[in-house]
């Protein structure tokens, strides 16, 4: 039971996190959308990468 209800909440929250920035990379794509989208995507295959990083990143890099 410990082991699937620990995976079930990772996904949960690894879904969460990508719903999160896919919002606040729409508040800011409407500017550039093919370059935050190319941008979000390769930060979420960054695994060193956070949801803030990404945003600021991709806000210096379209912006």
């Amino acid at each position: 039971m410990g082991e699937k209800m620990k995976k079930g909440i990772a996904i949960f929250v690894v879904i969460a996190v990508m719903v999160m920035m896919m919002m606040s990379c729409m508040a800011f794509a409407w500017r550039d959308p093919e370059c935050y989208a190319k941008c979000y995507i390769d930060c979420i295959l960054d695994p060193d990468a956070t949801a803030a990083m990404c945003q600021v990143h991709c806000q210096n890099e379209c912006g």
